[in-house]
């Protein structure tokens, strides 16, 4: 059985994330499914740049 990380996990990561597009890098997110966990990691990195969670989900859906 497969479980998603721990909320310090996941924030950890999304953190590191925000951090390397910052310095100019480019960074992949992907999951085997393709759906779900990409947006929620993608949605979440938005979150913290500022957007609502509305804003967010459809700026991921868009995609």
């Amino acid at each position: 059985m497969v479980t998603g990380p721990n909320q310090q996990t996941f924030t950890a990561l999304v953190d590191r994330i925000l951090v390397a597009t910052a310095a100019g890098e480019t960074v992949a997110v992907h999951c085997r499914g393709g759906t779900g966990r990409t947006g929620t990691v993608v949605a979440a990195c938005l979150v913290k740049l500022g957007y609502s969670a509305e804003d967010a989900i459809a700026a991921v859906q868009q995609v």
